[in-house]
């Protein structure tokens, strides 16, 4: 969700919040007040019910956005690893690891990072990650240093494939329709509920609605910033990878 839509959308909800209860204090009877201990009553079992799922969710979508950004980082160190540890190994195919790792991050980048703001991924990305394992597989150690390395080398291969999995999946992974439609028809009915109430300040009831209604739907815009972690302006970038890249193009462990 871009901040701009977000914050419209937050403004949107507490002036319609608020229009309602104009509406309301027109069209409901006006003896209201001698009911407002038992409306406060009721009100503060579903305002402490929705605040528990509110927070609850906040949570949970904080902690898949920072696993999103931990995966990234992950996959980034596991291809500085490949890189390195190819440098030891028997040429002309640690040449070519190496290689292949130069062209796996710039293709992640540059390619694969804004495609993820659609809910895509490159497929030249997966082709790059089979042909690493193939070429890791074709190594032929002649050493036991050598073999040793190379069982690390083909290990961390398979760990920077679990890695790039694990991202996409990250990508996809957003909160169920289900969850959305609880929030928003629970935000709307405890907003609702205060209509019920009967002030003897008009302009005083209006502000307590609008404060309310500018909390949930400030809760509710971060909440959609934070869900979907590779999309909207609030996104996990490829900061990982691009520190990555700038080690293994100035490190003197290049062979290239």
């Amino acid at each position: 969700m871009s901040i701009v839509l977000g914050l419209f959308l937050v403004l949107l909800f507490v002036a319609l919040s608020v229009g309602g209860l104009v509406l309301s204090q027109r069209l409901l009877p006006t003896r209201r007040q001698e009911h407002n201990d038992v409306a406060g009553f009721i009100y503060a079992v579903l305002g402490v019910a929705y605040a528990v799922l509110l927070g609850l969710t906040v949570v949970a979508v904080w902690e898949d956005w920072q696993l999103a950004e931990d995966t990234a980082t992950e996959e980034a160190n596991e291809l500085a690893a490949v890189f390195w540890l190819a440098h030891d190994l028997p040429d002309p195919g640690a040449r070519h690891i190496q290689e292949l790792t130069r062209s796996y991050g710039r293709v992640v980048v540059q390619e694969e990072w804004p495609l993820m703001l659609k809910g895509e991924e490159s497929q030249r990305a997966w082709d790059l990650i089979d042909e690493l394992r193939i070429s890791v597989e074709g190594l032929k150690p002649s050493t036991d240093a050598q073999l040793v390395l190379y069982d690390h080398e083909l290990q961390r291969v398979h760990d920077l494939a679990d890695a790039r999995r694990t991202r996409l999946l990250k990508a996809e992974d957003g909160l169920p329709v289900i969850m959305w439609v609880i929030l928003l028809l629970g935000g709307m009915i405890v907003v609702s509920f205060t209509y019920l109430f009967n002030l003897r300040s008009t302009t005083a009831h209006m502000l307590m609605v609008a404060a309310l209604a500018l909390t949930i739907g400030l809760v509710l815009f971060t909440i959609g910033a934070l869900d979907y972690p590779f999309r909207g302006d609030v996104r996990v970038g490829p900061d990982a990878f691009h520190s990555t890249l700038e080690r293994i193009e100035n490190s003197k462990l290049s062979d290239l």
